[in-house]
């Protein structure tokens, strides 16, 4: 008898409801921007199980993947790789880097031009 009332509780709960931006719709089906995660997505969705701006958890999950997942690129580059790149520039400061912004924009930018390729790579074989 538990077991069938724990069940009955299970059926009675209120799926969470994630709020959605509509980017694109026709009578069917909508493209829908949401955060779950911490990561801002996009997925296809039928257009009827949007309510009030918001779509339950679950129906999301389903949803079919809008763009490429770019959170899953495997990056090489790392903190010390930008450190030692900001230290050869002269950027070794709060200072140094407030007055000299190009600098630590062009040590990013070092830092992370060989991980371009694998972004590129990855959209490719992710599209």
């Amino acid at each position: 008898m538990d077991d069938e009332l724990i069940e009955v509780k299970k059926l009675k709960r209120k799926p969470k409801m994630i709020l959605v931006r509509l980017v694109k719709s026709n009578a069917d089906n909508a493209i829908v921007e949401y955060e779950l995660d911490k990561v801002l997505q996009r997925a296809t969705i039928p257009s009827n199980i949007i309510e009030d701006g918001k779509v339950p958890e679950d129906e999301l999950q389903f949803g079919i993947p809008y763009g490429v997942p770019w959170e899953l690129v495997k990056l090489s580059a790392s903190s010390i790789d930008l450190a030692n790149m900001l230290r050869r520039m002269e950027i070794w400061t709060y200072e140094d880097a407030m007055s000299n912004p190009n600098k630590v924009i062009s040590a990013l930018q070092a830092v992370y031009k060989c991980d371009l390729a694998q972004i590129i790579q990855y959209a490719r074989e992710n599209s």
